[in-house]
């Protein structure tokens, strides 16, 4: 039987469509303005002491509506409800409550709450609700196939449901966080562009025609590279001049126009420093355009693949494996890196598999630990004649 509309209270509230009542579990605030700590909800309502001579006998007491009268003994009135403060409504509203026994579990054997608080009359509502029912609610032709949300203008609820309060759950509704973890698949990707990008922290000591990578192929070898056309220049305060000579060098042919001319050690030359080519023993000068030329500077750099422990572990002579170019002429013996603040010599290079045997801790550096993916730069001790260009070149 549908509880009734009650004919108490004020015209206003009863005739508000807008009205609304939640309906609560069996606890809350201990006073109607939320102090006081959480309690049970006590109903109103008890078992009548004498009963009424035409009750069937053979039905227990509370079996019937009529077996209970409101004594106005609990927390709530008879409609099972109170005007209260709730987390949900801070500044108050009428609720109604879900009653259950306040003085413990049911004991019962056999009983179907045995272990559990037993339900108390009069359950969730009592015989009357407390304003007028939303009319909507009881028309049985308002159902999922017939109803039009969007042309009723119904507004979804999108309250946030309180999943990550540990102090709040939902029957029926489930966290999906702590039921299972979640992941998710990736079912195709696409290619993006750049379209324009800015530097946030230009560094320091770039020169024009120095080229910048930006992408690595599957053996991190560099793809992709811009080269810088114009640099913002910095106000000249001073200007000096110095000369710088790098003797014993030993000349490589790599084909008919391009020599590499290897130093004793790591010169001092920089991208566009001006030199000028003298003192060969063979007949290279003589084939030259020109005595006068330009460096074009590229300093080879390489990241570690693996950690690599002090030299104490590793012997003084050890194998390191890189990521970047290893091949010759870039890398050759002999030559120095430096990672940190250590100096490595080149011993052997196997450029398939990028790995570099070297000799470390030389110059007086000491063979540190350095971690993976440390860079690895080249001091580098040669240089490249082009017959054709007319140009040392730096490699």
């Amino acid at each position: 039987m549908s509880p009734k509309r009650n004919s108490i209270g004020p015209p206003e509230r009863l005739s508000d469509p807008r009205l609304h009542h939640p309906i609560y579990g069996p606890y809350g605030f201990a006073n109607i303005d939320g102090t006081g700590g959480i309690k049970c909800i006590e109903s109103g309502y008890e078992l009548v002491q004498t009963y009424d001579t035409n009750r069937p006998p053979t039905y227990p007491g509370g079996f019937f509506v009529r077996d209970y009268y409101f004594s106005n003994s609990g927390d709530l009135d008879e409609n099972n409800g109170r005007y209260c403060v709730t987390p949900e409504y801070p500044n108050g509203v009428y609720a109604y409550f879900t009653t259950i026994d306040p003085s413990g579990v049911d004991a019962t054997p056999g009983s179907p709450f045995r272990r559990f608080r037993r339900p108390i009359y009069p359950y969730i509502i009592g015989e009357n609700f407390k304003s007028k029912p939303i009319e909507f609610n009881f028309d049985s032709n308002n159902d999922q196939e017939t109803y039009d949300p969007i042309e009723n203008g119904l507004q979804r609820n999108t309250t946030d449901y309180n999943f990550t309060d540990n102090n709040s759950e939902y029957s029926y509704i489930d966290d999906p966080l702590k039921v299972a973890n979640q992941r998710a698949i990736i079912d195709y990707t696409s290619t993006g562009k750049i379209d324009s990008f800015e530097i946030i922290d230009p560094g320091d000591n770039y020169q024009v025609g120095d080229r910048i990578a930006l992408s690595l192929d599957n053996d991190s070898d560099v793809t992709e590279t811009v080269e810088i056309n114009y640099l913002k220049g910095r106000d000249v305060n001073s200007l000096s001049y110095s000369t710088y000579v790098e003797r014993d060098i030993e000349l490589l042919q790599i084909n008919s126009s391009q020599f590499i001319g290897v130093c004793t050690s790591p010169h001092q030359f920089r991208n566009l420093d001006p030199v000028t080519l003298s003192g060969f023993s063979t007949d290279v000068v003589s084939k030259l355009k020109s005595d006068k030329f330009l460096l074009d500077v590229d300093t080879p750099s390489y990241a570690l693949k693996t950690n690599l422990p002090n030299s104490i572990v590793t012997g003084d002579i050890t194998s390191i494996g890189v990521y970047g170019d290893t091949s010759f002429p870039i890398l050759m013996p002999d030559d120095i890196l430096s990672i940190n603040n250590e100096k490595l010599k080149v011993m052997e290079v196997d450029k398939i598999s990028k790995i570099i045997r070297v000799e470390r801790g030389i110059d007086g550096t000491v063979g540190l630990a350095h971690s993976a993916s440390s860079i690895i730069t080249q001091n580098t001790k040669k240089i490249k004649f082009d017959l054709e260009s007319d140009e040392i070149m730096y490699s």
